[in-house]
């Protein structure tokens, strides 16, 4: 056998470093894998929110529509209204306030690129103000 043959104060054989090799190559191209799921479950979660956010329910002719003719006019299709109206008002405000964040986030964040050793403590205490 050649390992028999082999002298002991040779280095030991390359196979070992090799599997661990290939083991840490196989481990990065899973964790790789995983980030692309979870980056595009993101993804789908963030366009689901903004098809429900745009979702109006139905519009005041379908509601006419549906109403019986002999029926008085009711109350409802003005308070559907109101209350469509009022909950596409909350959301534009909380979309306002993402987008201001990650417009003040990316800020502080070409301030971090741009000076290496990061925010001055002076600049910090200007955006409190």
């Amino acid at each position: 056998d050649l390992d028999e043959e082999r002298d002991p104060a040779e280095p030991a054989s390359e196979e070992p470093r090799a599997a661990e090799a290939q083991a840490a190559a196989a481990a990065k191209v899973q964790a790789s894998y995983r980030g692309h799921l979870a980056r595009r479950r993101a993804a789908n979660r963030r366009r689901a929110s903004v098809r429900i956010q745009d979702s109006k329910g139905p519009s005041t002719d379908d509601l006419d529509e549906e109403r019986d003719p002999a029926e008085p006019a009711s109350e409802e299709p003005r308070a559907a209204e109101a209350q469509a109206a009022a909950a596409a008002k909350v959301q534009a405000s909380y979309r306002g306030h993402l987008a201001r964040r990650r417009a003040a986030n990316r800020r502080r964040a070409s301030v971090r690129i741009q000076d290496s050793k990061g925010p001055s403590t002076d600049d910090l205490d200007e955006e409190r103000d």
